[in-house]
């Protein structure tokens, strides 16, 4: 029993030895093995961002270096040097290094000598240390200064003030491979001297400085080697973008969903809604963008080609989910490497199965044959998912959803056409037809809205009914109007009646409803206008025909008649460099038709059969 004591006594003994030890052999391990490939170095760009979180800097950022882990307690590490270098490898900017200096009295530079005027503070990260350093290198030593330079380029301290900031000195060298002379060519931009900067310690944010060279917008790699006493221990680096000066902003992440608004923000599962993220880029630039839900990538793009808008169904899985768009401002022939990362914005969307869409023309809908609400798809509300009741495109690209005034709706450029399937106007010879045409739109520029041709039996056209928009260009608030216009083959453009129905400069880039009524005999052709809200309507207008009606009738909405070109063009063109469409006549929400067969009476006396939708029906406002 008492050997066994003794044993014990023993073990403890060697146990406490060996952990007062361990602090010794911490000092012999990090004097003997230097942490040579261990650190991590970054920087913060602007008090803002690091470029682990985003990769583009201009000509004003403030890049601000750091050490992720501390190296305060590694004797190796002597100092930080910082440059950038292009592609190829070649330096193109000028050396800054952070050296640490045991000089107790080092003198505090201001930073507004070093810019030669004061400026604003910047906006602090949370993170940032209660006392930063001077936050721009961005001009040359102040030449009064007390340092002085050896014979050997290096930089003596100066005396030391209350802080850790230090004394920046120019060096004679250049950066290597480069020349700052007058003759020095484009595509070797003029380097300035390096800079040697003299802290106290490499704890937490370093002094900032900018790139000043004047370098091209492009991919670089911003540079940094941790110094030893005489050599260089690791060597890292990022990928950054320069976009010199160039501007580039990128707005929130919006949802906009169809139909009219309901006040909530809760969307249906299973629903089409349209995503944008407003992006404001400078002409020579055309930004990246990347669509993620979740971590999955479900679209990506060019902003000229409108990937600023995204078309995206709605999972069946209610809960929030979060959509996010990652944008690198780039060149047009520029890609994005996975090393770079671009600006992001992302949204949460609450998707609920307690919430309903409202229609515009819900009160209308029992009399129609044809309704197309414009949910993310060309499907006729009434026979969803029917291919043969789709509204039919007359163009090669795919359909463009663009949102307007918190909804979204169908955009319909000056070259677009979209037709009604099948006879949508078919009338025979002892029948008259009666019907009315419903638009829920805005009305963006002038051109043609709708152009129904009412066929006789060989096919050929024997009247059109044409409705057009105009608009006002003598001032900035003029108006515009709605033309009602009948024509046939056998008149001439100045016999063709129409009816002018005027806009006031509230309704131009605003959704506004109204109805064309129309009504067919053989003989004859007959229509009218109604606007509301305010109501408001033309005159009946009629025109006489030498041809009859009595054959199939077609409407098409916008464009020309052209046919369909190359079916493999799917790509839309219309957008500008900020992903805007270009050139739009309307933004269509909600269309119908409803459209009613009647025979003619025999005996004049005979009252007519009222069809179910009446004509004479005013449109009625449902907001």
């Amino acid at each position: 029993m008492f050997v066994q004591k003794v044993r014990a006594l023993f073990s403890i003994l060697v146990f406490s030895l060996f952990l007062s030890s361990c602090g010794e052999m911490d000092d012999v391990f990090s004097s003997h093995f230097p942490s040579q490939g261990t650190y991590w170095v970054n920087a913060l760009i602007d008090g803002d961002y690091t470029l682990d979180e985003y990769s583009a800097v201009n000509q004003n950022s403030k890049i601000r270096p750091f050490f992720v882990n501390s190296v305060v307690n590694d004797p190796d590490v002597r100092g930080l040097m910082v440059f950038v270098q292009d592609l190829s490898g070649a330096t193109v900017s000028r050396k800054v290094q952070y050296v640490l200096s045991t000089d107790t009295q080092t003198k505090q530079v201001e930073e507004k000598d070093l810019l030669g005027t004061s400026e604003d503070g910047e906006n602090s990260r949370k993170d940032y240390p209660e006392d930063p350093p001077p936050e721009s290198l961005t001009a040359g030593p102040d030449k009064t200064s007390s340092a002085e330079e050896k014979t050997d380029g290096t930089a003596l301290s100066a005396e030391k003030g209350e802080t850790d900031t230090a004394v920046i000195t120019e060096i004679g060298s250049k950066a290597e491979g480069t020349s700052s002379t007058a003759d020095t060519p484009a595509d070797h931009p003029t380097v300035s001297e390096d800079q040697v900067l003299l802290v106290k310690h490499l704890e937490q944010y370093l002094p900032a400085f900018r790139i000043f060279e004047n370098l091209k917008i492009g991919r670089y790699n911003l540079i940094f080697q941790v110094l030893g006493d005489k050599d260089v221990l690791y060597r890292t680096s990022k990928s950054i973008y320069f976009l010199a000066d160039a501007n580039f902003t990128l707005g929130e992440v919006q949802s906009y969903l169809p139909g009219t608004p309901t006040g909530d923000r809760l969307i249906p599962p299973g629903i089409n809604v349209v995503l944008e993220t407003a992006i404001s880029a400078d002409t020579r630039l055309d930004p990246y963008v990347i669509w993620y839900s979740g971590k999955k990538v479900i679209a990506q793009g060019r902003n000229s080609d409108g990937a600023n808008y995204l078309l995206w169904k709605t999972p069946e899985q209610t809960g929030f989910h979060i959509i996010k768009a990652e944008v690198f401002p780039l060149l047009a022939g520029d890609n994005a490497p996975d090393s770079m990362r671009g600006k992001v914005k992302e949204l949460s969307l609450a998707i609920s199965s307690k919430t309903e869409r409202m229609r515009y023309f819900d009160s209308f809908s029992k009399s129609f044959t044809n309704w197309y609400q414009f949910w993310g798809n060309l499907d006729d509300a009434i026979s969803p998912g029917n291919p043969e009741k789709q509204l039919l495109p007359l163009v090669a690209h795919e359909p463009c959803w663009i949102p307007f005034a918190g909804i979204y709706g169908l955009f319909i450029g000056p070259n677009d056409s979209y037709a009604l399937p099948g006879k949508s106007l078919s009338l025979s010879e002892q029948e008259q037809g009666k019907g009315r045409i419903f638009f829920h739109l805005v009305p963006l520029a002038e051109g043609s809205v709708l152009t129904a041709t009412f066929n006789s039996k060989d096919g050929l056209p024997a009247a059109v009914l044409g409705l057009s928009l105009a608009r006002e260009t003598s001032s900035q608030n003029a108006g515009g109007n709605l033309k009602l216009r009948l024509s046939s083959n056998d008149n001439s453009e100045n016999e063709s009646p129409e009816e002018i129905l005027a806009l006031n400069p509230e309704e131009l880039n605003a959704f506004i409803s109204f109805v064309v009524d129309f009504e067919i005999t053989p003989d004859h052709i007959s229509a009218s206008l109604l606007l509301e809200n305010p109501a408001r309507e033309t005159e009946l207008v009629t025109l006489a025909l030498a041809e009859p009606i009595n054959g199939e009738g077609t409407i098409r909405i916008g464009g020309t008649d052209h046919s369909t070109g190359n079916k493999g063009n799917t790509k839309w063109p219309g957008f500008d460099k900020n992903g805007n469409p270009n050139n739009g006549i309307l933004i269509l929400n909600e269309l119908a038709l409803s459209y009613t067969r009647l025979p003619i009476s025999k005996d004049a006396d005979e009252p007519e059969p009222e069809p179910e939708n009446n004509p004479d029906q005013k449109l009625k406002s449902i907001q």
